[in-house]
């Protein structure tokens, strides 16, 4: 009887709950396939999420490749750098390691299954045509000249233009995503905040441009340490959560959506969800 009551509250609270959890680069963490390749966000789908994320950045050539580091040293078994590789001399790289953030503390860690890295336009179809998938947050990388242009070349195939609404295009250059609103009505986009708490504290300037460049804000909650102030744990992370629950009751009031990143601690996770936040991105295998 005791675990009946317990599972008919998890079931409830999975119906109630408002927040998506979102695959931050696919299931990266156990190492088996590497981050922002086809395979990782192919096993997020089939372990239960419904909204995956990936990073893309642009090739000597304008194209679109899933990739977070720019060097390929330190992921593939190719060197150099991506934008100096044509799309083609990238497909045939393998993506051997993964990085684990924080950047002052980068560490690579081998796979056990590496594989090529994908274009965006070679996935795009095969991830909105799965029927449990209600979302997908690409996070643009570069701020290069062309951006838009070379997301609208990997995207101009969908035929079913609906499938867009789907689609949710992340940079912290709202010139790029006004050009994206441009070229794709149906997508959405997401301005992001800068690392720290400076989106939090100082919020008022990244709603201005809601519904014009952006329509969603994209904030960094998952490193309580990046949040200056009071050199004393216990301060900041009462602080952390003031100037949380501060932002979302004014988003919520100017119905902003917002998405946090990267969140991985179960209990931290249970408290954003109990406040509602739209999308929030994990490394946890399963949601």
């Amino acid at each position: 009887m005791k675990y009946l009551l317990i599972l008919f509250f998890a079931l409830s609270f999975g119906l109630q709950a408002k927040t998506l959890l979102v695959s931050h680069k696919g299931i990266w963490k156990n190492h088996i396939y590497a981050q922002n390749t086809f395979e990782a966000l192919d096993q997020a789908l089939k372990n239960g999420f419904k909204g995956v994320e990936f990073d893309v950045l642009l090739t000597k050539d304008q194209r679109l490749v899933l990739a977070h580091d720019a060097s390929l040293k330190r992921v593939s078994n190719c060197k150099g750098k991506i934008q100096e590789k044509n799309l083609s001399e990238l497909l045939k790289c393998k993506v051997t390691h993964n990085t684990k953030l924080p950047l002052t503390q980068i560490l690579v860690k081998k796979v056990k299954k590496p594989t090529h890295f994908t274009s965006l336009k070679n996935i795009i179809d095969e991830l909105l045509a799965r029927p449990n998938l209600e979302f997908v947050w690409i996070d643009l990388k570069d701020k290069k000249p062309g951006l838009a242009l070379a997301l609208q070349t990997a995207l101009e195939d969908i035929d079913d233009r609906s499938l867009l609404k789907k689609i949710m295009v992340n940079s912290t250059d709202s010139k790029i995503l006004m050009e994206v609103k441009d070229l794709f009505p149906e997508i959405r986009t997401s301005l992001e905040g800068k690392w720290g708490s400076e989106p939090l504290s100082d919020f008022q300037k990244y709603f201005g441009g809601i519904g014009s460049t952006h329509d969603a804000i994209s904030l960094n909650l998952g490193f309580p340490l990046g949040h200056r102030g009071s050199l004393n744990p216990l301060f900041r992370k009462k602080r952390f959560w003031k100037l949380v629950n501060k932002y979302l009751a004014e988003a919520k009031k100017r119905s902003v959506t917002t998405v946090g990143w990267t969140v991985n601690k179960k209990k931290k996770i249970s408290k954003l969800v109990s406040l509602e936040i739209e999308y929030l991105l994990t490394d946890l295998i399963n949601p």
